[in-house]
Formats: structure tokens, sequence, C-alpha cells
């Protein structure tokens, strides 16, 4: 018979029995909806700021690896999860987003202040509770949380200088993007801007 071994993306183990322990797994996979839902935005907006955000944090996901491997520091005893734990790729990722998105709704969103305010407070309290998630269910030390943390934020922090660096650069890229979907010749036609056809 064929060994097999769950995959470790989306493998949470919680307390059986405990709803705050079985909503702090599901807080804990988020990161993946949103790595996803970063993308599907940049597919069915064409905004190239969806795809440098989804870029942004993979880099982030991508580096927090190969910090794993060169410092090798397990995860806490009794992690049901295998591997090196520092730095914390879920906490590196939380941070980044938050960070960058705040940043980004502070210096170019136009808004009043309550919904921008809101906004912030609801994206670092999604981040928050990713940091308490992973390490109520045992798989990251706090200061594994922490360094993974501080991480996302210093990577949050160039790729914005980076994205306003090259701005110019990225105009074109959007342009060139535009044009690719405009000579698809896409068009999506579900009668729900039709008033002034039917009356």
């Amino acid at each position: 018979m064929v060994e097999r071994k769950p995959l470790e993306l989306f493998y949470v183990v919680y307390e059986q029995g405990n709803l705050a322990s079985k909503a702090l797994a599901f807080i804990s996979l988020s990161p993946n909806l949103v790595a996803t839902g970063l993308f599907a935005a940049f597919a069915a907006t064409r905004r190239i700021w969806w795809f440098w955000t989804f870029t942004g944090v993979v880099l982030t996901d991508i580096l927090c690896v190969v910090g794993k491997k060169v410092m090798d520091q397990p995860r806490p005893h009794g992690s049901y999860k295998s591997g090196p734990g520092m730095p914390s790729e879920h906490a590196a990722f939380a941070a980044f987003f938050a960070v960058y998105l705040m940043i980004r709704m502070v210096r170019f969103v136009r808004c009043r202040p309550v919904p921008k305010i809101l906004a912030i407070f609801m994206v670092w309290f999604w981040a928050t509770m990713v940091v308490i998630s992973r390490h109520h269910l045992g798989v990251h030390s706090w200061e594994q949380l922490l360094v993974g943390s501080g991480f996302g934020c210093f990577m949050a922090a160039i790729w914005l200088f980076v994205e306003i660096t090259f701005r110019p650069k990225l105009r074109e890229v959007q342009q060139i993007v535009n044009s690719i979907w405009k000579s698809l010749d896409i068009h999506c036609d579900d009668g729900l801007n039709q008033d002034s056809k039917m009356k």
C-alpha cells in the first residue's frame, strides 16, 4: 500500500469541542484565501496593483521558507507540524498585508476618515488574529511569530518603496495589460446595465 501524508499547507489540528479553537483554525487558513483573492481580483479587474500585491506576499512567503532552512529553528515541542518554524510565514504574510494595505489607504485612498479607520482596524485585527491562531495551534513560538511579523512589516515597506520608485514602469505594464485584454475582445453581458434599453 502506498504511504500517504497530509498536505501541510492546509493541515490544521484544533482542540476538539472548543469553538474558539475551531475559529482560530479557520483564521489560520485565511492567508491562503487572501492570496487567492488577490489573484482573483487581478483577474477580474485587470488592475496591476492587485498582482503587484500578490507578488509581494508570495515573495515574502518564499523568503520565509529560505529563512527557515537557514536558521533551522524547530517548532515548539509537541507541534503537529514538522520542519523548522523560524520565521513564521503566516505572521509575515499577515503583517505584510496589513502594513502594505494601511500605507496605501493612508496615502492613496480618498474618502472620509471613518471608513478608512475602520478598514485599517479590520485588517490589523485580522493580522493579529492570524498571529494568535498560530500560537494557539502550537505551530510557532512567540519569538518565531514576532520575527515573522517584523519581517513582514519590513518587506511591506520595501515593496511599497519599489512600487513608488517604479510607478511609471508599472503604469506602462498596466497599459500593456489593458491592450492585451482589449485585443482579446472579451465582454460580459449579464444584462445588469441594460436599464436604458428596458425603458
